[in-house]
């Protein structure tokens, strides 16, 4: 089978970055003639044939205001992409991340010309929510108003993170797109039950689910079900993935329950300054980890930390956490409550609420024994469930 990946980057900067990458690598793998199109946001892979297609990454302002129509509808990766096709022929095009303007809705409009099979995973809410966030105001959970209304929501709710203007574009934008209708014969992918629900909401068309893969280098590392008496909390240092719930979760607990934090964001200076306010002695900021680290900051922990407050579609932290035998205790939102089963893989508790976040994590902290049920739990839900062979035996049948 000949299978054309389409992703913004040919790099992994995202989860939906490493799904991309690594189905094109499972695919060459098992035999299959595969090709990625991308922009050419550096550096990228280098393994690829055909980069002399990647359309541009506009990088500075001033490209963008040189050519504020690209943002919505990029011509020249619209031809980009009809040269590869030419060249290339394949049979399926699997399209992962879109992000405007390097590449657009345009690039689907050669594959709908060729009569060719169309795959779209969909990583985010993007298609129900022109900010991708589901949240309102850029603050709080919006219960999916713009599912099924008009997109415009977006901005007289002022949902981008950037503000009104972003707003607007995001709005006009989600409107536009539906406007081209290129998505009708699309079969799509969601991760997770809870998006496909959303989904369905919005009345977008044949939805399947299948769920993401943690990788073969968490597959094949062995789980540890002792640890050196910390919590992890991993991700990007931003409000939405509950930073600041960790911190005053931390402010209720004794100084000898230790939490380690692995990410960087736009917050880290702002979290670090409150923990600093706070006098708090049991935060230990590692910075930014490769996969190798992060193995064993999870291999060494009592158990992993997700307290987003905004919809998590299918966290990769999750899965990588079950792979090395630790419970997770998370939030109750979005596909989230698919994967962290209270009481059996992990803890649950109510979005924002840190102070049972930090009763949950006493728990575990006092009852070594419970933890170690909860991460062999895990472990063997991860193995059953969250395989690059389940994954890739799941994908083909869609593509069939």
């Amino acid at each position: 089978m000949r299978v054309l990946i389409v992703n913004c980057n040919f790099k992994i900067e995202t989860g939906a970055d490493f799904i991309a990458c690594e189905t094109y690598k499972l695919l060459k793998e098992n035999g299959h003639d595969v090709c990625f199109f991308a922009s050419d946001n550096k550096p990228y892979f280098e393994d690829a044939e055909f980069t002399k297609y990647f359309t541009h990454y506009p990088l500075t302002a001033f490209e963008y205001a040189k050519h504020p129509l690209k943002y919505y509808y990029n011509r020249e990766a619209e031809q980009r992409m009809r040269e590869i096709i030419k060249e290339f022929k394949p049979d399926v095009v699997h399209l992962h991340y879109i992000l405007h303007p390097a590449i657009t809705f345009s690039i689907i409009k050669p594959c709908i010309e060729n009569n060719l099979k169309i795959v779209f995973t969909l990583h985010d809410s993007f298609l129900t929510c022109p900010a991708t966030t589901l949240l309102k105001n850029n603050k709080n959970y919006c219960h999916e108003q713009c599912c099924d209304k008009n997109k415009l929501n977006c901005f007289f709710n002022n949902c981008g993170a950037k503000g009104l203007e972003q707003s607007l574009r995001l709005s006009i934008l989600a409107n536009f797109n539906k406007t081209l209708n290129y998505l009708e014969n699309v079969t799509f992918i969601t991760p997770s039950e809870a998006l496909k629900k959303i989904c369905d909401k919005s009345k977008i068309g044949n939805v399947k689910v299948i769920n993401n893969f943690a990788g073969e280098f968490f597959e094949r590392s062995e789980p540890s079900f002792e640890d050196k008496g910390y919590f992890l909390f991993s991700g990007r240092l931003v409000e939405e993935k509950g930073i600041f719930d960790v911190i005053k979760a931390a402010k209720l607990l004794p100084e000898n329950i230790k939490i380690h934090i692995v990410g960087r964001g736009n917050k880290e200076k702002q979290v670090k300054n409150l923990v600093k306010k706070y006098g708090l002695k049991n935060i230990d900021f590692k910075g930014f980890m490769d996969r190798k680290d992060l193995y064993n900051e999870y291999k060494n922990c009592i158990a992993t930390i997700v307290p987003s407050t905004w919809f998590e579609n299918f966290p990769t932290i999750i899965m990588e956490s079950f792979f090395t035998g630790k419970p997770v205790i998370a939030s109750n939102i979005g596909g989230i409550v698919e994967m962290v089963e209270d009481n059996k893989t992990g803890m649950l508790f109510e979005v924002g609420d840190y102070k049972t976040l930090a009763s949950k994590m006493m728990s575990l902290f006092e009852d070594r024994e419970l933890t170690k049920i909860l991460g062999k739990n895990a472990y063997n839900k991860a193995k059953n469930l969250y395989t690059t062979k389940k994954y890739l035996e799941n994908i083909l049948n869609i593509y069939e």
